[in-house]
C-alpha cells in the first residue's frame, strides 16, 4: 500500500509521515504508532511483549525473546498466526 500511494510516478513526500500514515490506517493501531514511532520515550520491549504471549530476557548480554510458559487462548492464536507452533 506504501509504494502504491507513494510510488515513484508521485510527488516526493518525507518517508517518515508516510509510513506512519499507512500504519495509522490499521485498526487499532493508533496508539501503538503513537507509542513505537512518533513518541521519544525510551521502549519497554519487555512490557510490550507480555500481551502478545511473550517474555523478554537478557541472556549473556543478548535479548531473547520466547513464548511464556502458560498462553491463554487468543496469545496461542495470536503467535500461530505468525508461525509459532
Amino acid at each position: 500500500d506504501l509504494f502504491r500511494a507513494h510510488g515513484a510516478a508521485q510527488t516526493a513526500v518525507p518517508a517518515g509521515p508516510a509510513i506512519v500514515a499507512e500504519l495509522a490506517k490499521e485498526k487499532n493501531s493508533g496508539a501503538l504508532v503513537q507509542q513505537l514511532i512518533l513518541s521519544s520515550d525510551a521502549i519497554d520491549l519487555a512490557k510490550l511483549a507480555v500481551p502478545a504471549g511473550l517474555q523478554v530476557e537478557q541472556v549473556n548480554g543478548r535479548t531473547v525473546i520466547t513464548s511464556q510458559p502458560k498462553l491463554s487462548r487468543a496469545q496461542r492464536d495470536f503467535l500461530h498466526e505468525f508461525g509459532y507452533n
